[in-house]
């Protein structure tokens, strides 16, 4: 999808027995992704199609959830490590920090 055009730009069904992480990959291929951002759902925060991403020239933003725990605790050292000070310099610059809670009722 473009979200500046507003439109779907490609779309393929995912076959039985498999998930919609290697499509995301195949359908990245038909595409020149370098220099964009890409945003997805935390689905596709995986590995492969980060490495692909990455691969492509593309940067990304990809939700983490509690159910990737290694990484998230990864996230949150790193983020630690980065004075508040410097967080506040560049946030309208070049680093933009966000943490997101949701809460579901049911």
């Amino acid at each position: 999808m473009s979200h500046q055009l507003g439109i779907t730009l490609t779309q393929r069904p995912v076959p039985d027995k498999t998930s919609e992480i290697p499509i995301a990959s195949w359908i990245l291929e038909a595409f020149d992704v370098a220099g964009t951002v890409v945003a997805t759902d935390a689905l596709l925060t995986q590995r492969k199609f980060c490495q692909d991403l990455c691969d492509a020239d593309a940067d990304y933003v990809m939700p983490v959830k509690d159910n990737q725990h290694k990484l998230l605790e990864d996230i949150r050292f790193v983020l630690n490590l980065i004075p508040q000070t410097s967080i506040e310099r560049h946030l309208n610059r070049h680093l933009i920090i966000s943490v997101h809670t949701q809460i579901l009722a049911t």
